[in-house]
């Protein structure tokens, strides 16, 4: 099996089970079973990884585009802690609860719906309590990093 038809199989699989708990939700107001939203997630990191890993599935241009956003965000981040004054650097939480307090109560309710109290004890409390400008030039690392240009390697032998 290529990379090409495993990430259409993953895609397929997160699609189904995403319409499948869309459907439980508008037929019943909530979703009972988690597990569909688990099945969806869990899909689309694998066809994340299986994306970004595949050298004919790689999406090397869109991979750099988010590379320099993210250095950008992370470098305005920077900057407005530098120029702010008092000591250390804000937080991502800081910031979210700054421009959107929304967003953030939504994530955390979310991650603790779905993936249960525990996972956003253990690390999304630990990821949101990172300092903004860390947060995305990790980010902005892994999409170039994931973005490179491969060299293919010839061997010949004689």
């Amino acid at each position: 099996m290529t990379a090409q038809r495993f990430l259409k199989f993953l895609a397929f699989i997160a699609v189904a089970a995403g319409l499948a708990a869309l459907w439980e939700w508008r037929s019943e107001g909530f979703v009972t079973d988690s597990w569909l939203i688990q099945v969806c997630a869990g899909a689309l990191l694998a066809a994340l990884v299986v994306g970004l890993t595949g050298q004919e599935t790689r999406p090397r241009a869109m991979l750099r585009f988010l590379a320099g956003v993210a250095a950008l965000i992370a470098v305005i981040a920077l900057v407005a802690d530098f120029s702010r004054p008092g000591s250390g650097f804000t937080s991502l939480s800081g910031h979210l609860s700054q421009l959107a307090p929304s967003v953030l109560a939504a994530v955390r309710s979310g991650v603790a719906q779905t993936l249960g109290d525990s996972a956003w004890n253990n690390w999304g409390a630990a990821l949101f309590a990172m300092p903004t400008f860390i947060v995305f030039l990790l980010i902005s690392a892994i999409c170039g990093y994931a973005s490179r240009r491969r060299h293919k390697v010839r061997v010949f032998v004689n």
